[in-house]
């Protein structure tokens, strides 16, 4: 914590990080790349199996706390900047939003 501003978490943070940039770059073609990744880090929460499933990898993938603002559709919130550090600038966020929305690729 530094100050009013929360600082991430490693190793997660890298790791996902990591996924993000790795998808906005094009190293990960598909979402499943995303969670077969996330998947090669033990210690990276999955569900009860310890697998990372794609939806976990979507869920990562669309959420707007990781380039520092929250939101919350039960609350009315749609944009709203954060307390916190983002892992990643808003452009990567953007990027693989605009990725997903494009052209899907098999694996």
């Amino acid at each position: 914590d530094r100050g009013n501003v929360l600082v991430p978490d490693a190793p997660d943070a890298d790791i996902i990080r990591e996924a993000f940039e790795g998808y906005a770059s094009g190293r990960f073609r598909t979402q499943a790349e995303v969670a077969r990744f996330l998947g090669r880090f033990p210690d990276f929460p999955g569900n009860k199996n310890g697998k990372v499933l794609q939806h976990k990898a979507t869920k990562i993938l669309t959420n707007p706390i990781y380039a520092g603002y929250i939101r919350s559709p039960k609350y009315g919130i749609s944009w709203l900047k954060g307390r916190h550090e983002p892992l990643v600038s808003l452009e990567t966020f953007e990027k693989v939003l605009q990725l997903r929305a494009g052209v899907s690729y098999a694996p």
